[in-house]
């Protein structure tokens, strides 16, 4: 996720160059087209010089703060990003990256993993359940977060266009309509900030201290709250400043009927993919207990050797919709690497 709002950034970057020096060119049209514009007015109307020199101070005034504002904006609105980060860090709230969050919710539902148990068929599905539900509200939060990320890449970089219509007094409601929502932009990612550290507080202290039902249900109601939180509450303060009104009502139905929806297709493809009911929580088990005997580290690298050895069961078992096949390679796959420290990818435990 990181790369790709680092791939995002970097190809934003590179067209600033070029959309500044064409809101340049507009910006002296326009601007131009005023001045002939307050000449023309000033001889029909016949004012006197005083008046004359006053209207062009004016124009000349206000001409050369949007002229700044087009050459130094990206400067400016960089500098408003990272102090508003400044300030949020100064309140305790860690500059959190959409890999971080996803990976906050990866390393809980890996832990929730560990928890199942062959002899506890039931409690095993359950969890497989709540892990793979804690796995998609986190992953929607570190989209969203994720999505405001790109919209400032975007925003600092595409939209400067918009500037060059700064040299008209009849177009330069364009320019300040742009201006402020900029600036909405940045406050959205401030609040987006303080909302992410808050939420990750807040579960941080119920982290699985015990793999209980009481427990993981607090959780994922925290997380499910977290998330509309997350899709409504930047949006509300960015519309203070865009001067529009965006309604929390839905915002909780919403995150709930997608965290559902989300976990009942995801579900319906692990049975169909034959990963599902008793033999796929042994199965799960059995390839977390492989990934950490094989020395795997960190919750992505834990969860690609899960997904790697899951993944040869399916394909290498004679029925891949049978999930008692499934499993059953899954073990084999681990009691062939205790007995020789080979885990097929020509590394040697040693």
């Amino acid at each position: 996720m990181d790369k790709i709002a680092y791939l995002v950034q970097t190809k934003a970057d590179s067209w600033f160059t070029v959309l500044q020096s064409n809101a340049l060119t507009l910006f002296k049209l326009l601007l131009i087209i005023d001045v002939i514009w307050l000449g023309i007015q000033a001889a029909i109307k016949r004012e006197e010089l005083t008046e004359i020199i006053a209207s062009f101070v004016r124009l000349l005034i206000f001409a050369s703060f949007m002229l700044a504002l087009v050459i130094y904006y990206k400067d400016w609105a960089n500098m408003l990003i990272s102090g508003l980060s400044d300030i949020a860090k100064d309140l305790g709230a860690d500059a959190s990256s959409p890999s971080e969050i996803f990976g906050a919710g990866l390393s809980m539902a890996l832990k929730i993993f560990g928890e199942v148990s062959a002899w506890e068929p039931i409690n095993s599905v359950v969890f497989m359940i709540y892990a793979l539900t804690i796995i998609i509200i986190f992953s929607l939060i570190a989209a969203h977060v994720l999505l405001v990320k790109c919209e400032a890449y975007i925003v600092l970089n595409a939209g400067a266009i918009l500037l060059g219509f700064g040299g008209s007094a009849v177009t330069k409601n364009y320019a300040i309509n742009f201006l402020r929502y900029s600036l909405s932009v940045a406050v959205k990612l401030f609040v987006m900030q303080l909302l992410v550290s808050l939420g990750k507080s807040f579960i941080d202290e119920f982290y699985l201290k015990s793999a209980d039902y009481k427990e993981l249900a607090i959780i994922i109601g925290t997380a499910i709250v977290l998330l509309a939180l997350v899709n409504s509450i930047p949006d509300i303060v960015s519309g203070i400043i865009n001067g529009s009104h965006v309604s929390t009502g839905s915002a909780i139905t919403g995150a709930t009927t997608a965290v559902a929806t989300s976990t009942m297709a995801a579900m319906s493809a692990m049975k169909s993919a034959g990963v599902g009911g008793i033999h796929g929580a042994t199965a799960m088990k059995g390839a977390y207990d492989y990934a950490k005997a094989t020395g795997a580290t960190g919750p992505v690298g834990v969860a690609s050797h899960m997904a790697g050895t899951l993944g040869k069961a399916a394909f290498g078992a004679q029925d891949p919709g049978t999930m008692a096949k499934i499993n059953s390679a899954v073990q084999a796959h681990f009691e062939s690497f205790k007995m020789t420290g080979d885990d097929g990818s020509g590394n040697k435990n040693e």
